[in-house]
């Protein structure tokens, strides 16, 4: 793509042949395209995620959504399960995942093998059209600690309060400064709730930077799973 600079400057992409002809041939038959819906978002899992989510010498993407009414929801998915594979072929990212959805119709089914509490498992789950209203989280996400009182864990401030933790200040001297944001809502560390700053400092008790530590926050509204590991 020509630029003022001669340095390449544009943006590109490529469909699948295969995917193209399928929809081509949709489309002159006067047919809309309709896409297989099956209502969660996947993080890719790194060594601690799994082994904090009970899961060790697995590969797999853990869910961080599951979208109220969806097929998921309807299959009793939950937040922190482990996809491994779908239709045989496995799973590690949520564009694979995509992948192996986007081109089934609705009314298909896809075979789900899944992981929970390091246990295996499956479920058959008839896929639906996505609707307009199909974005919202099972689990509402507040921003939020109300009540509760203040801690310090790894040169970090925290106010704790029923809803969780929220990061007041991260020292730049603290391991975990460049991972925990301030703003940050802290809900779980290690999976061990935290409800209020003795849950806070239970929780901090048990985990080993060394090791590795999964963190469950709120960030900028979403929740996410973050794994920080330091020999530091």
């Amino acid at each position: 793509i020509i630029s003022p600079s001669g340095a390449f400057a544009g943006m590109s992409y490529a469909v699948p042949a295969a995917e193209a002809a399928r929809v081509f041939a949709e489309a002159k038959e006067g047919r809309r395209v309709r896409r297989g819906w099956l209502g969660v978002s996947l993080l890719q899992a790194d060594p601690v995620m799994l082994a904090r989510l009970g899961v060790r010498g697995r590969a797999g993407g853990v869910i961080n959504e599951v979208i109220a009414g969806s097929p998921a929801e309807k299959a009793g998915f939950r937040r922190g399960d482990i996809i491994v594979s779908c239709d045989g072929s496995p799973v590690e990212t949520n564009e694979d995942l995509i992948h192996r959805i986007y081109t089934r119709r609705p009314g298909d089914k896809a075979e789900i093998v899944f992981l929970r509490d390091g246990r295996e498992m499956s479920a058959s789950v008839t896929l639906t059209e996505r609707t307009e209203g199909g974005t919202a989280p099972v689990r509402s996400v507040r921003g939020a600690a109300a009540g509760g009182g203040n801690a310090s864990w790894e040169g970090i401030d925290f106010r704790a309060g029923r809803d969780g933790a929220l990061v007041l200040k991260v020292s730049p001297d603290s391991r975990l400064y460049g991972y925990l944001h301030e703003g940050d809502l802290i809900r779980e560390i290690n999976r061990s709730p935290v409800l209020d700053a003795a849950g806070l400092r239970k929780a901090a008790a048990g985990a080993d930077l060394r090791e590795g530590v999964l963190f469950d926050l709120v960030r900028d509204g979403q929740p996410m799973y973050l794994s920080v590991q330091s020999q530091r």
